[in-house]
């Protein structure tokens, strides 16, 4: 008797690093099963994909090609990537129904950072009823999505069974959890004692001024959130920021302005 036989196509994904990928790195992360007839190549901006990587997907064998952006009006990038690639998969689609494709093969969907819900049921559900893994699964969560939006904790309240109080107990207390999503450079200036007495006051107004924010927010076009510590470790060196992870040491309110024109 034969074995029932179960159709699983071979799909391939082009990924925005700066949205979808979040999704897709979401499985090796946080140890989810990722389908195994799935492959993701990440690209700087949807805009990168072109028709040449599509048809030679098809080519080599790939039953579906996915392409993941962000949605329009919210790419990183002044060359507004994600329109470039709207008007290059009507373009293929076309193609693709000339020589005998199904166009159905081809897909664009768009994916913001706020839409994390979407890729949180992947790991909430594998503590479905467990209320003793909250904080495993707020960690697991905001690894992926970078922060813990309202709608999320909302879903975790509910699917682990825990009062939607007692969630954002945890999630406000514990300074390693994030209810403020973050841009795409992290600013932190150092506001301990040593960093106080060397200027980090008129630094920190001379980088609110400059990015226009306050800290413990983000930017309206999600470059830049800022962030202050108590201290960064690096007395000697204030006053201190630090971006994107580099310390940068002795840094005035004058040439604060500047320096942060390089990441503009």
């Amino acid at each position: 008797m034969e074995k029932n036989y179960e159709f699983r196509p071979k799909i391939l994904g082009f990924l925005c690093n700066w949205c979808c990928y979040a999704g897709a790195d979401l499985c090796g992360i946080s140890r989810y099963q990722y389908p195994p007839n799935m492959k993701v190549i990440r690209l700087m901006c949807s805009g990168r994909v072109d028709p040449l990587f599509i048809f030679r997907s098809f080519l080599n064998g790939m039953d579906g090609v996915f392409i993941g952006g962000c949605w329009p009006g919210e790419c990183h990038y002044i060359t507004e990537g994600n329109y470039l690639a709207i008007s290059m998969i009507q373009v293929c689609k076309k193609l693709m129904a000339l020589i005998g494709i199904n166009p159905d093969r081809l897909r664009l969907e768009w994916v913001s950072a706020s839409e994390g819900v979407r890729y949180a049921d992947q790991i909430i559900d594998k503590y479905m009823g467990n209320p003793g893994a909250l904080i495993h699964v707020l960690m697991e969560v905001q690894g992926e999505n970078q922060w813990l939006p309202k709608e999320i904790l909302t879903l975790i309240a509910e699917k682990l069974d825990v009062p939607l109080r007692r969630v954002m107990q945890i999630a406000s207390f514990y300074k390693t959890f994030r209810l403020t999503p973050k841009g795409r450079h992290e600013i932190h200036v150092c506001n301990g004692t040593a960093c106080h007495l060397r200027g980090s006051d008129l630094l920190l107004a001379s980088v609110q001024e400059t990015i226009g924010i306050r800290p413990g927010e983000m930017a309206a076009d999600s470059k830049f959130s800022l962030e202050t510590g108590n201290c960064l470790g690096c007395c000697t060196l204030g006053p201190e920021m630090i971006i994107d992870g580099a310390h940068h040491a002795r840094i005035s309110p004058d040439n604060a302005q500047d320096f942060l024109k390089d990441y503009a």
